[in-house]
């Protein structure tokens, strides 16, 4: 068995007794994708609501100071946007100016995706976060750090359903900002990404 999803990867041999069971643990039940009354009401704040994770092992807390500058631009620059980020700082006031920011150590990211009023996604382009992406139809901006990510980010973006920047672009928030207005703007990527579920 491998942790792979062949409507999504990149084309490769393998041998007959090789199971791809990628997305596994991905589920659309609603019983189970269940979001709290606290994020539920971050949901209906505004039309557009996206998603910042840059993953467990790459914290956004030890970032350099000029990416969060950036990052914090960007969202001030789209306050018909909500943002709920993923920023491991417990009690965090560094987006307390912004009323369109959600800070939180920890959210159900699954459940988030699947619902439909979450519009798009900013990732490191963890495996696990790919595979959701697919399963759950969100278009993405990903920005891979380390590791597999530098091979998952081009892997959806092939299929038309993300952007890919390099972690050095977050030093310009102009990148950011218009690439994450070309995935709320354009239809395309999400129908391209849908069409992967």
């Amino acid at each position: 068995m491998t942790n792979s999803n062949p409507y999504l990867d990149f084309p490769r041999p393998m041998l007959h007794k090789t199971v791809p069971i990628g997305g596994v643990s991905v589920s659309n039940d609603s019983k189970r994708n269940k979001l709290s009354p606290e994020w539920d009401a971050v949901l209906n704040e505004r039309n557009t609501t996206v998603l910042v994770s840059f993953g467990s092992l790459a914290k956004a807390m030890y970032m350099p100071e000029e990416f969060k500058v950036s990052l914090l631009e960007v969202f001030e620059s789209m306050p018909d946007t909500t943002f709920i980020m993923k920023y491991e700082e417990e009690g965090s006031k560094m987006a307390d100016h912004l009323p369109n920011v959600h800070l939180s150590t920890w959210f159900p990211q699954n459940a988030l995706l699947a619902d439909p009023r979450l519009t798009a996604f900013v990732t490191h382009g963890g495996l696990g976060s790919v595979t959701e992406l697919a399963f759950q139809g969100k278009p993405a901006v990903i920005i891979p750090v380390i590791a597999d990510q530098l091979r998952n980010a081009p892997m959806l973006a092939k299929h038309g359903g993300g952007i890919v920047l390099d972690k050095s672009d977050l030093h310009s928030p102009e990148k950011l900002r218009d690439s994450l207005q070309k995935i709320l703007n354009d239809d395309r990527y999400t129908l391209k990404t849908y069409r992967l579920n």
